[in-house]
């Protein structure tokens, strides 16, 4: 379980839009043995998606419960977010 505080500043270098962001988790990985993982978080938490990755690509902000599935190659396979997420790119764009 990770805890803490934690601030991100996200830059769109095209726009020179900038955000401030916290994100305090908590945040819960499970490593299973088959080189996988699940991350389930219950507060807010920022997450960056890759074209590989179920979802994106994209950047977002995920506040309450979120389930991300990950590959042994560190791609997201799922995600199930519930109440909010945003799209951290659109605002910036």
């Amino acid at each position: 379980i990770v805890t803490g505080k934690l601030m991100h500043r996200v830059t769109n270098l095209r726009t020179g839009k900038s955000l401030s962001i916290t994100a305090n988790g908590p945040v819960r990985v499970i490593f299973h043995d088959n080189g996988t993982f699940t991350l389930i978080s219950h507060g807010s938490i920022l997450w960056t998606f890759f074209s590989q990755d179920a979802g994106g690509p994209g950047l977002f902000l995920f506040t309450g419960r979120v389930v991300i599935e990950e590959n042994a190659d560190g791609f997201a396979t799922s995600v199930s977010h519930i109440p909010k997420f945003t799209d951290i790119c659109h605002i910036l764009a």
